[in-house]
C-alpha cells in the first residue's frame, strides 16, 4: 500500500504532522504539498447551513449560499490569469468537506464548496475544474471515499468564557511612546479609552510554550470580545499596513476554536438601540461607536447566529460594508430586507467604516441619513417611509 493510501485511510486523529488540529488533515496536507502555507479559518467548526430565509431555489441552493465550518485558506492561482495580479491575501477559500461531501449524501461532493473572494475566479467552470484536479488528480474515487473527516463542534449558538492568551497588558500602561498605542493614534483612535472601554491589551508574551496557533497573538493588539457581559473570545491585529502582504503574517488572528459566527463585536453596546450598523471589523465598531456590530469579516449570508442575533434584537439594519465589498453583500442585503427594514449604504471606492470616519465622520452619518431616507426606511422605529 502507498504512503499516499495509508495517509488517506488512516484514523483522522485531527492533526496534522506539524500538531495543528485540523478537521480534515489529509486535505490539509495536500494543499500545502500544493501551495505552500495553508491558513485556517473558523479552526474546529463542524459544517453548518447558513440562513438564508424566503428566498427562490432548492434546499441545496439556500444552503449552498451560506455554508460555514472550517475553510483552509490559500493564495489563488487563478487570480493572475484573471486580472493579471497574483492572489497573496490568501483570498481561495476551501471548504472542509470539499470533495468529500456528507456521509449520507454519495452525489454531492462539495465541489462548489470553494470561493474566490479576490476575483471571483471559482464562478467560471474551467477554474473548477482546474482546482479539482489539482488537489485530487493523485487518489482515485475509492481512496477519496476512504477519507475520515472529523465532524467538529457545531456551531449552535452557544458561547464560552474566555481570557486574554499570556501576558497581556493594558493599553494605559503601555505608556504613550509604546509602538501599539502610536500605531493606533494614526489610525484615529485614542488609546486610553480603547483601553477602559473596549479593555484592549496588547500580548507581550503568548502562553508558555507557545504552540504554533495561539503563539500567533504575540506582540499584536488584543481585542477582547464581549457578549452580555462576559468575555468569550478574543482577535489579535497586527501591527502594521502593507499594500502587499506576501510573505506577511495575517492581518487579524482570532482566538483559535472562537466561535466567531455566533458573536456580534460591539453587541452590548448596541443592544436597545433603534437600529445597529453592520460592519466587518472590530475597528470599524469602534470607529463608528455605540450601534455598531461586526461579523468579523466579510459576509455574503449570515450565519444562523448572527442572523437571529441581529433579527431579534433591532427592527432596522444598516449595512455598512468596506467599499469593495459592497457588490458582494448584496445577497446579505436580500437576505435580510425580507424580515427587517434594511439600509444598503455605499462606501467611496477603497474606504472602510473604520477609513471613512478618520477622513470625515459627518459626512459618513450624512451618507447613513441619507441612503436611508433614499431608500424609504427610518432609522427612528425602523418602519418604512411611505412617500
Amino acid at each position: 500500500m502507498s504512503d499516499r493510501l495509508i495517509t488517506a485511510v488512516l484514523e483522522n486523529r485531527g492533526e496534522t504532522e506539524e500538531g495543528l488540529s485540523v478537521l480534515n488533515p489529509w486535505l490539509f496536507r495536500r494543499l500545502q504539498a500544493i501551495f505552500g502555507h495553508v491558513n485556517v479559518a473558523s479552526q474546529g467548526i463542524g459544517m453548518t447551513g447558513g440562513h438564508v430565509p424566503h428566498m427562490h431555489g432548492t434546499y441545496r441552493e439556500r444552503y449552498r449560499m451560506g455554508i460555514a465550518g472550517e475553510y483552509y485558506r490559500v493564495d489563488c492561482p487563478f487570480c493572475i490569469k484573471s486580472c493579471g495580479r497574483a492572489d497573496t491575501q490568501k483570498r481561495l477559500w476551501i471548504h472542509h468537506r470539499y470533495g468529500i461531501g456528507l456521509d449520507d449524501n454519495a452525489q454531492d461532493k462539495f465541489w462548489w464548496a470553494a470561493h474566490c473572494f479576490n476575483e471571483e475566479c471559482l464562478t467560471k467552470q474551467p477554474y473548477q475544474k482546474e482546482l479539482r484536479n489539482m488537489i485530487f488528480n493523485q487518489i482515485g474515487r475509492l481512496e477519496r471515499q476512504q477519507i475520515v473527516v472529523s465532524r467538529g463542534i457545531v456551531d449552535d449558538g452557544q458561547l464560552f468564557k474566555s481570557e486574554f492568551p499570556g501576558t497581556c497588558i493594558s493599553l494605559d500602561a503601555l505608556g504613550e511612546n509604546h509602538h501599539a498605542n502610536i500605531f493606533l493614534r494614526q489610525k484615529g483612535m485614542d488609546p486610553h479609552h480603547l483601553a477602559q472601554h473596549y479593555k484592549v491589551r496588547w500580548c507581550q508574551q503568548a502562553p508558555p510554550p507557545p504552540p504554533r496557533s495561539v503563539g500567533m497573538v504575540q506582540n499584536r493588539i488584543v481585542f477582547p470580545i464581549y457578549m452580555h457581559g462576559e468575555m468569550c473570545g478574543w482577535q489579535g491585529r497586527y501591527i502594521g499596513d502593507f499594500e502587499d502582504w506576501k510573505g506577511k503574517p495575517s492581518k487579524y488572528f482570532t482566538q483559535p476554536g472562537c466561535h466567531v459566527g455566533s458573536m456580534l463585536y460591539g453587541f452590548d453596546d448596541a443592544v436597545g438601540l433603534p437600529f445597529c450598523i453592520v460592519v466587518e471589523g472590530v475597528t470599524d465598531v469602534i470607529a463608528m461607536g455605540a450601534g455598531a456590530v461586526a461579523t468579523f469579516g466579510k459576509k455574503k449570508t449570515l450565519s444562523n447566529a448572527h442572523y437571529n442575533l441581529i433579527t431579534q434584537n433591532w427592527p432596522c439594519v444598516v449595512l455598512l460594508m468596506d467599499a469593495d465589498a459592497y457588490q458582494a453583500s448584496e445577497l446579505l442585503y436580500e437576505q435580510m430586507r425580507q424580515v427587517k427594514p434594511v439600509v444598503h449604504v455605499q462606501l467611496e471606492d477603497k474606504l472602510d467604516p473604520a477609513e471613512a470616519m478618520q477622513q470625515d465622520a459627518n459626512a459618513v452619518w450624512d451618507l447613513i441619513v441619507k441612503t436611508a431616507r433614499y431608500q424609504g426606511v427610518s432609522l427612528t422605529d425602523g418602519r418604512p417611509i411611505l412617500c
